[in-house]
């Protein structure tokens, strides 16, 4: 079993190699692949992009000179492992439960931040809302945010 610390650590840890630094990897060979391609062939910075990304996607490439061509080796194993790094990385927090325990965190901060500004604006407390079912006003049982009833 692990402790709160270790767990915080761990959520602390995914968190600074989680999405973020995949997403900045990918983002960073594409950027480097653009200027590469741009200061070895000359072309144009949409040109250059667009071969970049033809070339992480391994679509078929334009003809270009010798230098391109080893640029064009380097940037696709980069890019082709921060792709399946990225992509590995984001299907893991889905099936492990990390995304639905990132939202529930969200959703708990959410009714922390309305509860502390009922509170602060004089609106019912969550514990008073109960005791105030009785008139007219019913709430669920999976929320605490009551449900006016009216009749059709």
């Amino acid at each position: 079993m692990m402790s709160g610390v270790s767990a915080d650590r761990g959520d602390r840890r995914f968190r600074t190699q989680g999405p973020g630094l995949a997403v900045a990897l990918l983002v960073s060979v594409v950027v480097l692949g653009t200027v590469g391609y741009w200061w070895i062939e000359h072309w144009t910075v949409w040109h250059a992009f667009y071969v970049t990304v033809l070339g992480i996607t391994t679509v078929d490439l334009p003809p270009m000179s010798r230098g391109a061509q080893v640029f064009t080796v380097f940037l696709l194993f980069a890019g082709v492992g921060a792709s399946l790094y990225t992509f590995t990385l984001l299907a893991t927090v889905v099936v492990e439960g990390g995304l639905p325990k990132r939202l529930q965190r969200r959703r708990e901060a959410t009714r922390s931040r309305i509860t502390s500004s009922s509170a602060a604006t004089g609106a019912l407390a969550p514990s008073s809302r109960n005791s105030s079912a009785g008139s007219g006003s019913h709430t669920s049982s999976s929320s605490a945010i009551p449900i006016a009833c009216t009749p059709r």
